[in-house]
């Protein structure tokens, strides 16, 4: 179990970076750059920078998605890569700016001191919507809202099940979809929970077992930053009175749903929580599903 919390915190630590889409680009890109730089540039320098920057491998490295930010004469550029770390291989989103001359990690807006990484337009694509991540709501709503959550987010404390609860007054206007993205750099101790939910999720004997596990106080019962599985897991247990063991919530279709969350997540250019998208589209307000007609 230490060793999936590992690898979960070197993929996070990454994702900072941020990502998008693996399906296909969201927007064309050119070989060509007509101002001076192309394309191949912008990855031979990425590849020089992972290299001397970390000690992971690169297996494999394309550019997703290219797009122009609010700075004339500059795009940013969404890369996905293939590192290799000493215990396994994985994927991950990286972003650079450049306007045909430079090439930067960072650019920011002076007025506001904030990221163009953060204005970087992403919509959710219709794979998204799958009925078995509707946790409050009829499939057939007229709004979809996409939530991604950690159950020891201090803010999704409060948050969750709030929005839950709202849905659930309001089925036949809202579909409610949850994803799992436990912040493991800040509290390992999230993925052991996320895997028990995911588990209970599937077996579907606990009613309002999302509002039930945010609502567990579990600060109570142990440090966010535990990475002892069984400890984590006997709190869940006791709160939500299940059953587990660590043999149940390390099945591999737990596993499996837990990293395609963490898959959309990355897709998504999540890199925190909460996280809200209304109709495919991210609400930064996280408030906007309350005026939804």
């Amino acid at each position: 179990m230490k060793k999936i919390i590992t690898k979960l915190s070197l993929t996070i630590l990454v994702l900072m970076f941020s990502g998008c889409f693996g399906e296909q680009s969201q927007t064309k890109t050119s070989n060509n750059n007509t101002t001076g730089l192309k394309d191949d540039d912008i990855i031979n320098f990425e590849k020089k920078r992972i290299s001397l920057t970390t000690s992971l491998d690169m297996k494999n490295i394309k550019i997703f998605l290219k797009q122009k930010v609010e700075v004339d004469g500059w795009n940013a550029y969404v890369l996905s890569l293939q590192l290799k770390s000493d215990e396994r291989e994985f994927e991950t989103k990286d972003i650079l700016f450049s306007d045909g001359k430079a090439i930067t990690t960072e650019l920011y807006d002076p007025k506001t001191s904030r990221s163009y990484k953060e204005k970087i337009e992403i919509k959710l694509p219709q794979s998204v919507y799958d009925d078995s991540h509707i946790i409050a709501g009829n499939k057939d709503a007229k709004h979809k809202v996409v939530l991604f959550s950690d159950p020891l987010c201090p803010f999704c404390i409060e948050y969750v099940p709030e929005v839950i609860s709202f849905v659930k007054n309001n089925p036949t206007k809202i579909a409610l979809y949850y994803f799992h993205f436990p912040l493991v750099n800040i509290h390992p101790s999230a993925m052991i929970l996320s895997q028990a939910m995911i588990k209970l999720h599937l077996d579907n004997k606990i009613d309002n077992m999302e509002i039930k596990t945010y609502q567990a106080k579990f600060e109570n019962s142990f440090d966010p930053r535990e990475t002892n599985p069984k400890i984590v897991l006997n709190a869940f247990n006791k709160a939500l009175n299940s059953k587990l063991s660590l043999d149940d919530i390390n099945q591999k279709v737990v596993l499996d749903i837990l990293k395609k969350d963490m898959k959309v997540a990355s897709d998504s250019l999540v890199s925190g929580t909460p996280t809200v998208f209304i109709n495919g589209k991210i609400d930064k307000t996280r408030n906007a599903y309350k005026k939804l007609k």
